[in-house]
């Protein structure tokens, strides 16, 4: 319903601009309509999340939860490693899950600080 009003003004506002006519509403704004609703719909998305107070630890399975409390708030790869395995992770799957910007900051190379 969005998309037909913004693909609308988009038209008029090309319109004062002299590119085009105001006869029929062109593909141009029709694009740049659906574009801002895709922009407006993962924004909200966003907006819900943070005011849901929504964690991305929420959505993992249990193991990764398991894994994300033993860890300490800042740790090496090494450090992260030799607890993944001592909860029975493999280092790889450890590697991948590290590599989750949601739930991790990477300061240096190797180093890492838990974000929640």
């Amino acid at each position: 319903m969005y998309a037909v009003r913004l693909a609308l003004i988009l038209q008029m506002v090309r319109y004062a601009c002299n590119e085009c006519n105001k006869k029929a509403i062109g593909i141009e704004a029709v694009q740049g309509a659906l574009q801002l609703v895709g922009y407006f719909k993962k924004t909200a998305i966003k907006v819900h999340s943070i005011v849901s107070n929504a964690s991305p630890l929420d959505k993992l399975p249990t193991d990764k939860q398991t894994l994300y409390i033993a860890l300490p708030d800042t740790f090496t790869t090494s450090e992260g490693v030799q607890v993944a395995e001592s909860i029975g992770m493999a280092e790889r799957t450890f590697k991948r899950f590290i590599s989750n910007r949601e739930l991790f900051n990477n300061h240096t190379r190797g180093e890492y600080e838990k974000r929640y």
